[in-house]
C-alpha cells in the first residue's frame, strides 16, 4: 500500500501562486476603407443614382460628403475593444501530524474580455481532512465550493461595428452619444448633426445601447462533499466505502431596458412592451455511493490472483425554470418584479428530471509469472433511464 509522507508535527506549509497575462486586440489584419474611399465606392456602385428621386439621392450624397470634408472618419472596430490584464491566484495551506493531516485551498481568477464590459470571475475554496487513527483505518473528507460569475458585453457583437460606415460618427454636434448615427438637420438649428433625416433613414448607434443599464449575466455555484473510508483488513485485503454529494445552483439574467434601440419600432399600444427580462434558474443535485472490496495475493512465487467486487448506488435530480417578461418603465428598474406582464403568448416554463441507478460488479485476474494473464468481469446494473420492461442490464467480458 502506497501512502504519502507524513508532515512534521506542528509544521505548516504555505504555497502561493500568481499568474498574470494581458490580452491586446490586434486589428492590423483588417484593411477597411476610410470615409472618403467608402463614399466613392458607393457612388461608383450607383447608390446615389435614381431615376425617380435623384434630388433626394444628391442630398444624401452631399450630406455624407460634407461629413467626410469635415474630417469624420470613424474607426468603428476599435470602439468596443480594450486592452486587459488578467490575473489568477491560488493559495494552499497544509500541515498536520502522523494521524491527522489537512489541506486548505483557495483560488481566485479574474478574466476580462477584450470586449468592453465582458468578464468571467471564478473563486473557490476547498478543505481536505485525512484522519488515520490506526494503521489499518483511514478516514478522509473533502469539501469544495466553487463560484463563477460571467457578464456579457453591453456593447453588443463585434460584427455590428464592422458593418458601420466610417463617414458616420457616434456623436452629435454637442459631443453627446446619439441614438442614430445617420446625420440629419436638428429642428430649429441649421447645423448638421447626427440623426439627420431621422424619419427617412435610421441606423442604430451601438455605443448608445452600451451606456444603458443592460444586465447580461450568469451566476453559478457548486458545493461538493466527498467522504471516504478505507479498511486494510489484512495483507492484500482492502475495503473502501465512498459517499459523495454535489449541489449546483445557476441563474441567468438577460435584461434590456425600454430605451434600448431594439425596441425603437414599438409604437402605440405596443410601446408598453418595451423592455424585456429573461430569467432562468437551475438546480442540480447528485448523490452517489460505492462499496468496494479488493484482494490481492501472490503464492508459489509465480502465481498472482487479484479479485475486486462491489456495488454502487446513485441519484441525480435536475430542475430548471424560465420566465420571460416585458414592459419596464425605466432602465433603473432592472428586476423582473417590475415587469408589466409576461411576454405576449408566453408563460413560465421549465423542466425536471430524476434518475436513479444501482449496480454491482465482480472482476477476477490470474497471472502466471507475469507472462500469462486471464481476466474476467461481470457487471449488472439497473437505472430508471432503462425501459420499464427491462430495468436491468448485464455486461461481461473475458480475456486471456
Amino acid at each position: 500500500v502506497g501512502t504519502t509522507v507524513a508532515p512534521k508535527p506542528g509544521e505548516m506549509q504555505i504555497t502561493y501562486n500568481l499568474t498574470g497575462g494581458g490580452d491586446f486586440p490586434d486589428l492590423t489584419d483588417y484593411n477597411l476603407c476610410n470615409a472618403a474611399e467608402m463614399l466613392e465606392i458607393e457612388r461608383r456602385m450607383g447608390l446615389y443614382t435614381s431615376a425617380i428621386d435623384q434630388a433626394l439621392k444628391d442630398l444624401d450624397y452631399n450630406r455624407r460628403l460634407q461629413q467626410v470634408l469635415r474630417g469624420v472618419d470613424t474607426y468603428w472596430l476599435s470602439k468596443p475593444l480594450r486592452n486587459v490584464f488578467n490575473h489568477k491566484h491560488s493559495l494552499n495551506v497544509s500541515g498536520g501530524e502522523e494521524t491527522i493531516r489537512y489541506s486548505l485551498d483557495l483560488n481566485y481568477d479574474s478574466n476580462k474580455g477584450v470586449m468592453k464590459g465582458s468578464h468571467r470571475t471564478r473563486a473557490g475554496a476547498g478543505l481536505t481532512i485525512d484522519y488515520r487513527p490506526k494503521s489499518w483505518l483511514q478516514l478522509m473528507n473533502s469539501i469544495t465550493y466553487n463560484w463563477t460569475g460571467t457578464e456579457d458585453s453591453p456593447y453588443g457583437s463585434f460584427s455590428e461595428y464592422a458593418a458601420l460606415n466610417p463617414y458616420y460618427t457616434p456623436y452629435d454636434q454637442y459631443g453627446n452619444i446619439s441614438e442614430n448615427i445617420v446625420p440629419h438637420l436638428d429642428a430649429g438649428n441649421s447645423v448638421m448633426v447626427n440623426n439627420w433625416y431621422q424619419d427617412i433613414e435610421f441606423e442604430a448607434n451601438p455605443l448608445y445601447n452600451a451606456q444603458l443599464n443592460t444586465l447580461l449575466q450568469d451566476k453559478y455555484f457548486e458545493f461538493i462533499n466527498n467522504f471516504e473510508i478505507q479498511w486494510f483488513a489484512f495483507t492484500g485485503m482492502k475495503v473502501t466505502g465512498r459517499l459523495g454529494l454535489t449541489e449546483k445552483r445557476s441563474r441567468e439574467d438577460d435584461f434590456y431596458p425600454s430605451n434600448h434601440l431594439k425596441f425603437r419600432n414599438l409604437t402605440g399600444e405596443d410601446q408598453y412592451k418595451k423592455g424585456t427580462y429573461r430569467l432562468v434558474n437551475g438546480e442540480q443535485s447528485n448523490l452517489d455511493g460505492k462499496f468496494d472490496v479488493q484482494y490481492t495475493r501472490e503464492f508459489a512465487t509465480r502465481h498472482t490472483i487479484y479479485a475486486n467486487a462491489g456495488f454502487n448506488i446513485g441519484e441525480s435530480k435536475y430542475i430548471t425554470n424560465e420566465h420571460n417578461a416585458e414592459g419596464f418603465p425605466s432602465d433603473k428598474m432592472n428586476d423582473i418584479i417590475f415587469a408589466r406582464q409576461y411576454v405576449e403568448d408566453s408563460k413560465p416554463k421549465g423542466s425536471e428530471s430524476t434518475t436513479r441507478e444501482i449496480g454491482y460488479y465482480l472482476s477476477l485476474n490470474y497471472s502466471f509469472d507475469n507472462r500469462l494473464n486471464f481476466d474476467g468481469t461481470f457487471r449488472q446494473s439497473a437505472s430508471s433511464q432503462y425501459g420499464a420492461n427491462s430495468r436491468w442490464g448485464e455486461f461481461w467480458s473475458f480475456g486471456a
